[in-house]
């Protein structure tokens, strides 16, 4: 999903934004036609829970990025994509709560 987001006190216009769960992904078709991701991952301030997983994989290969966001310390992040068809992006509990937290991809960016 695509909404407004809140990271570390900075407003995001949009952002994609998913709660966790073995669900939680996004897949985007990138054609071939790209040679860099550039994001902000992290935490909605708004998030009911303080941890999560994002783990951003390219054509079904190992993972290009994963790392475990924190509340109040978002991750910038520059990936190649560089050939890819498909960009896959997965959220990923990693406190056990009953709440998910919101997982936030911000300002991304696709480079030729």
């Amino acid at each position: 999903m695509t909404s407004a987001a809140t990271l570390n006190a900075r407003d995001h216009g949009s952002a994609f934004t998913a709660g966790c769960s073995n669900e939680s992904y996004m897949e985007f078709d990138l054609g071939r036609k790209w040679k860099t991701l550039e994001f902000t991952a992290g935490i909605d301030d708004d998030s009911p829970t303080e941890e999560a997983r994002i783990t951003i994989s390219v054509d079904d290969r190992t993972a290009s990025f994963s790392h475990t966001v924190q509340l109040g310390k978002p991750v910038v992040k520059s990936i190649p994509v560089a050939g890819a068809l498909r960009l896959r992006i997965r959220a990923e509990d990693t406190l056990s709560y009953d709440q998910d937290a919101y997982v936030i991809i911000a300002a991304p960016l696709l480079k030729r």
